[in-house]
């Protein structure tokens, strides 16, 4: 969703949860608001997703935001305040309509037998904004037969009527005075989107085809005594749009048309005349569209999240990238009920040389996305392809996807695997060595592999740690390994083949190294067999033993070792952890004529749906599951757990619960906190991506040992991150703080060295907005005078 401030200073977007007030000249993010709702238990927070946003129509420097657990949130923006809270009582939101001074609320009541959402206004005034109340709402029209997969309605200036799209072609218009009386028409074709022309009886609609309809005389159904009564009302058809309408808006005034789609341009229409400019290559479909009141900027957003900033003539002024929806088409509930379902096949990856995220980008990219300052720091093309809208939504066009990527241990290569298979053609592999130029922050193409598999598909990549040795997985039956090759006659290095080895006809699909007495192992996983592998001299394998201990059918997902003789194998349904090393001899465990390894299952456990294991340490190992918990796969409960070895004892530990809205499959990370020199779970962030588009953190509550540690992250109160350098004094006050807190002086404080005004002077500095606060120079004498701490006299 968008919104513009009445100063054209701001504009705000949601993320779920969160909103983000942007600074409409510079495209830099000024805060991050967000509201938690907190549950009974201490152990379980629940952040509500916002339903809608809109500006309070009392106080233009206030927005109200709007949560799906009833709850609105009043914010000064400017200085990024959680003002208060209301409540809604029994109405569940489902979207919020601003027009005029009057706020309108589509929702359904809690435990209400309507099969559909009815309109409400909601009864906010001055007094009611400055109390706790909670806020009362008046039914304006019950039981909409709206489809609330589109969930097109509008309202019309005069607070009049609503118009809204019912099923797939029809527009339905509901009075205010007499609600049961309302008027349907049929499209002949499917609509998709619906706007209401501010100062004319006209309604613009979106279609499946690309035609714009505009309908017009649609209120003289009114009048069926009347001489000049018409059945249908009149249309008039606008048409360059080739794909599906996605969003239509129209300027304060009327005059201008704006409408956009898969097409990827923006196009700006006349409306009296028809006549009609473009702005074309946005790079993806856009969404949603606004403009400002004076037709100055004009700001779209688009499928993969990001936001163009455009002048009055349609040139981009500002881009606005943040974590990128690599999918271009729409998603279906089919596709969401898929638990399997993922937008990042090549799943998340930590590059700690920018200290950012790597995933599936636009089509035939993968991004860089910091999670501290929440940007994108830059595309990697890696297939050189550029992305064209198709033809038809139904038969999209196949693009070169990014299957799989691994960094090597020191992040100087990146080795990514292309694929292209639209089941016509023969299938079209790729496998690339990049290598990473700290010196101009780039990454240049080094080596290129065609069919490294033959045309099958490669399951997993992955790069030896402390080598330049490449392992990679395919679905012929085969694992290759891949060598770094320094020529002698030249100064520059490539990669080329080595050795390639198979396991009774089967496919890898995983692999992990290992080091066992000085000599380094291989583990690779043949479907629910996972078979030791030894290093010989020329870089080549020696088949050594397999490791047997689950049913047929529970095939590997995940592989990790642990310490250096202990190696956990994740199944469908099972996790064994394997003893690689006989305790009760210190000779080596190595026959090296018969090639034998005598190997244990030490513990085997059922677990539910792995979806992340990550080694912290050498003896801690984090495993992060999920089991739905309803049929239509909506909802996961997601669960945290902690294996620890002591003594050669394993101890598995749940450390943390909760349940998040799924839409298909979750990828995880850890990235490790760079402030802090933990080694432990303490010093590590975890982040997850859903299949919209959103990246989050991952709210650790008290299931850390040291809470004082992560107080900056779970504030339950708001979150704010504002976009500004931090001041001398600041860092001062805040390592002063931080030492006293290590050596425990904070709460051993003289009497006389204890400063209230200082802290009552900076909780009203906090607290207060900009423009209800006195002037500096009424208190700033005295409070540096108070944050004097008076020396003893000896």
């Amino acid at each position: 969703m968008l919104l513009i401030s009445q100063d054209y200073k701001y504009f705000f977007t949601t993320d779920d949860s969160v909103i983000n007030v942007f600074n409409l000249n510079s495209g830099e993010i000024v805060f991050k608001l967000s509201h938690t709702d907190s549950l009974c238990s201490e152990l379980c927070t629940k952040e509500a997703s916002i339903v809608s946003i809109c500006l309070n129509p009392f106080n233009k420097y206030q927005l109200l935001s709007f949560h799906e657990n009833s709850t609105i949130c009043l914010w000064d923006y400017e200085d990024g305040l959680l003002m208060q809270t209301f409540d809604c009582g029994q109405l569940n939101i489902i979207k919020i309509l601003n027009v005029n001074s009057s706020i309108y609320a589509l929702g359904h009541l809690k435990n209400s037998n309507q099969s559909g959402p009815s309109f409400y206004r909601l009864l906010l005034d001055t007094s009611v904004l400055k109390s706790n109340k909670t806020i009362e709402h008046q039914l304006i029209v019950s039981n909409l037969s709206l489809n609330l997969d589109k969930l097109q309605i509008s309202v019309d200036k005069n607070e009049n009527y609503i118009a809204y799209i019912e099923g797939r072609k029809k527009i339905v218009i509901s009075h205010f005075k007499n609600s049961v009386y309302t008027l349907k028409y049929k499209s002949k074709i499917e609509l998709t989107c619906l706007a209401l022309h501010p100062n004319e009886d006209c309604i613009a609609t979106g279609t499946t085809s690309g035609k714009i309809i505009l309908w017009y005389n649609y209120l003289k159904g009114e009048m069926r005594n009347c001489a000049d009564y018409t059945p249908e009302p009149s249309e008039c058809v606008l048409h360059w749009h080739s794909l599906p309408v996605l969003c239509v808006y129209f300027s304060t005034e009327g005059s201008i048309l704006l409408s956009g789609g898969h097409e990827c341009v923006l196009v700006k229409w006349l409306f009296k005349s028809g006549q009609k400019d473009f702005k074309p290559r946005l790079g993806s479909p856009i969404t949603d569209i606004l403009a400002s009141m004076d037709n100055s900027v004009y700001i779209t957003k688009h499928l993969d999240n990001t936001i163009h900033l455009m002048g009055a003539n349609m040139k981009v002024v500002q881009t606005i990238s943040t974590f990128l929806c690599p999918h271009f088409q729409t998603m279906n509930k089919e596709m969401l009920k898929n638990s399997n379902f993922s937008l990042y096949p090549t799943g998340l990856t930590y590059f700690n040389r920018l200290n950012c995220l790597v995933t599936n980008g636009k089509p035939g990219h993968l991004q860089f996305y910091s999670t501290n300052s929440d940007k994108l720091l830059f595309n990697l093309d890696i297939v050189n392809e550029n992305y064209i809208s198709p033809e038809n939504l139904n038969r999209p066009n196949v693009h070169t996807e990014i299957e799989c990527l691994a960094f090597s241990s020191d992040s100087a290569w990146l080795a990514t695997v292309e694929r292209r298979d639209d089941s016509v053609t023969t299938p079209e592999t790729r496998l690339k060595f990049w290598f990473h130029d700290s010196t101009n922050n780039k990454f240049n193409l080094n080596t290129l592999v065609r069919h490294p598999h033959s045309y099958d598909r490669v399951n997993k990549i992955k790069f030896k740690p402390n080598g330049n040795i490449l392992l990679s997985c395919g679905q012929d039956g085969c694992f290759k390994s891949w060598t770094l090759n320094k020529s002698s006659q030249s100064a520059k290095s490539n990669w080329v083949y080595s050795t390639s080895n198979g396991y009774r006809d089967t496919n890898p699909n995983n692999v992990e190294f290992l080091t066992l007495n000085n000599s380094d192992y291989l583990a690779v996983s043949f479907n629910y067999i996972v078979t030791l592998w030894r290093f010989e001299s020329d870089n080549s394998f020696s088949y050594v033993d397999d490791l047997i201990h689950c049913h047929l059918g529970e095939n590997v997902k995940w592989m990790q070792k642990l310490s250096h003789s202990n190696l956990i194998v994740v199944h469908e349904q099972n996790l064994n952890i394997w003893n690689l090393e006989e305790s009760s001899s210190t000779e080596s465990l190595l026959d090296k004529n018969e090639l034998t390894l005598n190997s244990s299952c030490v513990l085997s456990e059922p677990v539910d749906d792995v979806l992340y294991v990550n080694l912290i340490g050498d003896s801690q190992v984090v495993i992060i599951s999920r089991k739905l918990d309803n049929l239509d796969n909506s909802k996961a409960k997601i669960k945290i757990s902690l294996i620890e070895k002591n003594k050669n004892i394993f101890e598995i530990k749940n450390i943390h619960e909760f349940v998040l809205n799924t839409n298909g499959f979750l990828n995880f990370v850890m990235i490790p906190n760079t402030e802090k020199n933990l080694s432990d779970l303490e010093c590590m962030n975890i982040f997850y991506a859903d299949n919209f588009g959103v990246v989050k953190k991952l709210r650790k509550n008290n299931w850390s040992k040291n809470s004082h540690l992560d107080e900056l992250f779970w504030d339950n109160r708001k979150k704010m991150t504002k976009n500004q350098v931090e001041s001398n004094l600041a860092r001062i006050l805040a390592q002063k703080n931080s030492d006293m807190i290590n050596t425990g002086l904070s709460d051993n404080l003289l009497g006389d060295q204890k400063n209230e005004y200082f802290e009552t002077s900076l909780k009203k500095i906090e607290n207060t907005p900009a423009f209800l606060m006195p002037q500096i120079g009424d208190f700033c004498l005295n409070l540096l005078k108070s944050m004097l701490i008076k020396q003893n006299e000896n």
